[in-house]
């Protein structure tokens, strides 16, 4: 729905520039009140999240910039900093504390 009160389908096809603006390319254009999307087969997907200490961000970040920019478009991941979460896995010094994370996912069709 536009700005202005009118229901409009956004697609390839049909008001390019809004679909465009609703993929993340802009904003304050209106308000989507129902979606279609098409799934792609996925044959495996391996996925995992690595948690850092907040010391490593600046080695992180740098090893995150530069991986990724080479990385096949099958490999997904997103760097993000995360208050540390009460897990068994995490040191409980980390738990609460700001800590820099990595998630990381490969796909195949």
């Amino acid at each position: 729905m536009t700005a202005n009160g009118k229901f409009l389908i956004a697609s390839e096809e049909q008001n390019e520039d809004l679909f465009w603006a609703i993929r993340g390319r802009g904003g304050n254009f209106g308000v989507v009140t129902s979606l279609e999307f098409a799934l792609l087969p996925v044959d495996i997907v391996h996925a995992g999240i690595i948690i850092y200490g907040a010391e490593n961000i600046p080695a992180v970040a740098r090893f995150y910039r530069d991986y990724i920019a080479s990385a096949p478009e099958e490999f997904g991941a997103f760097l993000g900093f995360h208050q540390g979460p009460p897990v068994p896995f995490l040191p409980e010094e980390w738990h609460g504390k700001a800590v820099p994370g990595a998630e990381r996912r490969l796909r195949r069709a």
